[in-house]
């Protein structure tokens, strides 16, 4: 509860991320039919020491800094005594399972499509391909026995 009263902490898709760590917050939990049987650590994921850091090294209590244009946070490491340089991290956001390969354009908006499909017609749809191409193989070894 303190750390949400500081307000030290970005919060970004259901995810809480502040120094080095990660709150993920469970909304498939919360939005059920029989929420009201979770315990808080169902609903809350918690992962701690994201980054190994080297003895006396912590991550900025005011970080990660969010560029959402870019999809990034940006880290800063120091030491406990903030006598050695600073280190910036800069990452994509760790909840996301995206890569972005080019820089995102002023002024255009970007949409993404997402296809879901059953395995089972995945896996149908192969068989499918497969006898298509076992027939077209087929022909083809007879029209070259008739080349012959």
């Amino acid at each position: 509860m303190g750390r949400l009263l500081s307000g030290l902490y970005t919060f970004v898709d259901g995810h809480i991320y502040y120094n080095n760590n990660v709150i993920k917050i469970r909304y498939d939990l919360i939005e059920s039919f029989d929420s009201h049987r979770y315990k808080e650590n169902e609903v809350f994921d918690y992962y701690f020491d994201i980054f190994e850091l080297t003895a006396g090294k912590v991550v900025r209590s005011n970080t990660p800094l969010d560029s959402h244009q870019n999809h990034r946070f940006g880290y800063i490491i120091t030491d406990r005594f903030h006598k050695a340089t600073k280190k910036l991290i800069i990452l994509p956001y760790l909840h996301e399972n995206r890569i972005y390969l080019n820089r995102l354009k002023q002024r255009n908006d970007y949409y993404y499509t997402s296809l879901e499909s059953n395995i089972e017609d995945q896996i149908d749809y192969n068989l499918r391909l497969e006898e298509i191409y076992k027939l077209k193989d087929s022909e083809t070894k007879g029209a070259n026995k008739n080349l012959k």
